[in-house]
């Protein structure tokens, strides 16, 4: 069972890391011809993580009859779960609905901020939790 929680860790950080790298990029390398395929996907990528971390930590917690959502680190990870998605389907949608896509452009750069934001106080929750930050 630890090891459940040191993949669902890993893969959390892992698209934590991705997210970052696609925010540099689409922050500071948007004058390179490749910045938007790079972006989009390191996006399908982070929410693949992302998903995963969700459903190893969902198996860990179920073969071990453990609480569901009994900690802070739990609730703001299922925001972190979804908030991502809707930040990948922002960041695609744009492209397909033309006649909105500044309205959807602005949704994807702020869900993105805020993914982030909340990944990064999740970080911090789950170190907690497992006793590395007393």
């Amino acid at each position: 069972m630890v090891m459940l929680m040191y993949t669902h860790a890993g893969l959390m950080g892992l698209g934590f890391c991705i997210f970052l790298c696609g925010v540099i990029i689409a922050r500071y390398i948007k004058k390179r011809i490749w910045w938007l395929k790079t972006h989009r996907i390191l996006g399908i990528i982070g929410v693949f993580c992302i998903i995963l971390a969700f459903f190893t930590v969902t198996l860990q917690i179920t073969l071990t009859d453990g609480p569901h959502f009994g900690v802070p680190h739990s609730y703001v990870g299922i925001v972190v779960v979804i908030l991502s998605v809707v930040t990948l389907i922002f960041g695609l949608l744009q492209f397909k609905l033309r006649e909105a896509a500044a309205s959807i452009k602005k949704l994807h750069i702020w869900s993105g901020r805020m993914t982030i934001f909340l990944m990064f106080i999740n970080i911090f929750f789950g170190l907690w939790l497992i006793g590395v930050i007393y």
